[in-house]
C-alpha cells in the first residue's frame, strides 16, 4: 500500500499475531458432540501375509465401540487409492509399463511396509481407543523384504507386487536419444558423478488430524483435515475409494502447521475414519502421533543417480545425460510418480543453456512407506544434480565454478527460452541474481575467512547452486478475477 507520501509500505502478514497467541484453529482443535476416537494397529514388520487378527481382548475393553480390520472395509465395497500419472505426450514416453498399486485403507490380506495400518479400534476417549489397540494380537507371516534400491534390483528380490517383476514399476525414457549420443560423441571434456538423494522423512510442526462424520439423512460425509488440498482430497475420496459424487463429501482444512507437500493428499486413515464414521453413525476422530507421523505419513525423495555433462573445449555445455531409480515404496503415493516423471525432468533445464538434456528414470518399488512430494519435490533434486556437476566440470577442466555458470547462463534477451524439456522461460535475469549473490555472500572474501578459520581449528567450504520453480501441476479449481470499468475487482 502507499504512504502519505507515495512510498510503498510493506504490506503486513495478518495472520502473526492470532497464531502466536494461540488463536489458530488447527484440525486438533476441532471438535463435535458425541465424536468417538480412533487408534490404529500398525505391522510391525516390512513383508508379511497376515494369518490371524486377535481382536476379542480389544473388542471387549472398556469404552470400545468397535474394532475394524481391512476385511470390514473390502465387505463394504470402500476402494482404494490409486496414484495419478504425469500426462506427456506419447512421443515422450519411449518405455511405460503402467502399474497400479492399490492401497486400502487397511491393509488386506498382506503387509508392504513397517507402519501399515492393520486395525483400527474406535472408542469412547482417546485413551481407551490406544489401550484397547495394545491388546489386539496380529499374527502375521514374515517374509524377505526389500527395503533399498540395491535390494529391490537384486536377481531373486522378493517381489513387492506380482505384476512388478523385478520390482520395476516403470520404466520411462524423455528426450533425444540419438542428439545426446552425438554431443557426448564430440565432446572436449565428460563430468560423471554417481549420487545418492537420501530419504528424508517430513516433520512439520502439526502431524496429521482427521475428524469425519456422516449425516445420514443427507448421504453426506464431512472431513476435517489437516491438509493443503481440500479439492484434492474430495477428488480422490470421492472418485477412487467411496464411488460418490463430491456432493456428498465436503472437506474443511482450517490453519495446518506446515505440510510442504506431505499433506497434500488423502492417506489410508483417513479412509478407515470415513468408513467407521458412516458405519457407526458418530463422528470419528483420530490424531496421529509423531511416531505414526514417521511411519505412516508419505516420504521423500529416496533415488540413485548416474549424471553426465558433456562440454566444449571453451567450456560450453554441450548435453545432459541422466539416469534415475527413484524408490517408490510399496503404494504409489497419489502424486508420488509426478516427483521423478514429472517435477526432476522439468527441472533438469536449470538457468543454463544446454542444448539436449536426455533422461531415463526408472520407478523401483521397495518394502517401505510410500515417496511423495515434500519440500522441493524433485525440483531440489534436479539443482543437486546440475549444480554437483557444474561443479566437478569446474574441478576437472580448470575453470572458475562462476566464471563455468556465467558462461552457460540463459541470457535475457533470449526469453521466451524454449528448454529442451518443453518448458518456456518468459523472463529471467540469471546472471543478475548471480551477482547479487555473490556480492551478499562476500564470494571473493571467503579464502581470507577461510584463514581465520583454520587459526581457530575448523574447516569452512563454500558453494553456490541455482534453484528454479518449475514444475507446472495438477489444476483443481479454477477462478477468475474481473477488472470493472469504474475501478473495482469482482
Amino acid at each position: 500500500m502507499n504512504g502519505s507520501h507515495g512510498i510503498a509500505q510493506p504490506v503486513r502478514r495478518r495472520e502473526d499475531v492470532r497464531l502466536l497467541t494461540g488463536q489458530g484453529r488447527f484440525a486438533d482443535d476441532v471438535s463435535q458432540q458425541g465424536q468417538l476416537y480412533a487408534a490404529f494397529v500398525r505391522s510391525p514388520v516390512a513383508h508379511g501375509i497376515i494369518r490371524n487378527v486377535n481382536l476379542a481382548a480389544a473388542s471387549a475393553a472398556a469404552g470400545v465401540v468397535d474394532v475394524f480390520t481391512g476385511d470390514d472395509l473390502a465387505a463394504a465395497g470402500i476402494g482404494h487409492i490409486v496414484a495419478r500419472w504425469p500426462k506427456y505426450q506419447s512421443a515422450q514416453i519411449q518405455s511405460a509399463r503402467p502399474l497400479h498399486t492399490p492401497r486400502p485403507g487397511l491393509a488386506q490380506g498382506k503387509v508392504r511396509h513397517v507402519g501399515e495400518a492393520v486395525v483400527m479400534v474406535v472408542a469412547e476417549t482417546l485413551g481407551q481407543a490406544r489401550g484397547a489397540a495394545d491388546l489386539v494380537t496380529l499374527e502375521i507371516d514374515e517374509l524377505p523384504a526389500a527395503v533399498t534400491i540395491a535390494d529391490a534390483i537384486a536377481p531373486g528380490a522378493p517381489e513387492v507386487w506380482e505384476d512388478a517383476p523385478g520390482n520395476i514399476g516403470q520404466v520411462w525414457h524423455r528426450g533425444d536419444r540419438q542428439a545426446a549420443d552425438d554431443a557426448f560423441s564430440k565432446a572436449s571434456h565428460v563430468s560423471h558423478l554417481s549420487l545418492i538423494n537420501n530419504r528424508i522423512v517430513a516433520t512439520p510442526m502439526e502431524p496429521r488430524t482427521s475428524l469425519a462424520s456422516w449425516d445420514g439423512e443427507s448421504e453426506r460425509f464431512t472431513l476435517v483435515a489437516s491438509s493443503q488440498g481440500v479439492q484434492y482430497f474430495m477428488e480422490i475420496l470421492c472418485e477412487q475409494v467411496f464411488d460418490i459424487p463430491r456432493t456428498q463429501m465436503r472437506v474443511l482444512s482450517g490453519d495446518v502447521g506446515g505440510g510442504f507437500g506431505a499433506k497434500e493428499q488423502p492417506l489410508p486413515e483417513d479412509i478407515a475414519i470415513l468408513f467407521a464414521a458412516r458405519a457407526l453413525d458418530r463422528p470419528v476422530k483420530w490424531t496421529g502421533t509423531r511416531s505414526e507421523h514417521f511411519l505412516g505419513d508419505p516420504h521423500a525423495r529416496d533415488a540413485r543417480i548416474e549424471a553426465s555433462l558433456a562440454l566444449d573445449e571453451a567450456g560450453n555445455f554441450l548435453a545432459l545425460r541422466v539416469a534415475v531409480d527413484d524408490a517408490m515404496g510399496a503404494y504409489y503415493a497419489c502424486n508420488g510418480t509426478g516427483m521423478p516423471l514429472r517435477n526432476m525432468p522439468n527441472g533438469l533445464a536449470l538457468v543454463y543453456q544446454t542444448p539436449v538434456i536426455d533422461i531415463d528414470v526408472r520407478l523401483v518399488l521397495t518394502h517401505t512407506n510410500s515417496v511423495g512430494p515434500y519440500r522441493g519435490a524433485g525440483r531440489e533434486q534436479a539443482s543437486y544434480i546440475v549444480e554437483r556437476l557444474v561443479d566437478q566440470a569446474a574441478r576437472e577442466t580448470g575453470h572458475d565454478p562462476i566464471a563455468l555458470r556465467r558462461r552457460n547462463m540463459i541470457s535475457p534477451d533470449l526469453m521466451p527460452y524454449a528448454t529442451p524439456v518443453d518448458r518456456v522461460y518468459d523472463s529471467g535475469e540469471f546472471e543478475t541474481v548471480l551477482d547479487k549473490t555473490i556480492a551478499l555472500s562476500d564470494w571473493d572474501g571467503f579464502a581470507a575467512r577461510r584463514v581465520e578459520s583454520e587459526k581457530a581449528g575448523k574447516i569452512r567450504g563454500r558453494g553456490i547452486a541455482s534453484y528454479l520453480e518449475c514444475i507446472g501441476g495438477f489444476p483443481h479449481v479454477g477462478a477468475r478475477d474481473e477488472f470493472c470499468a469504474h475501478g473495482s475487482v469482482d
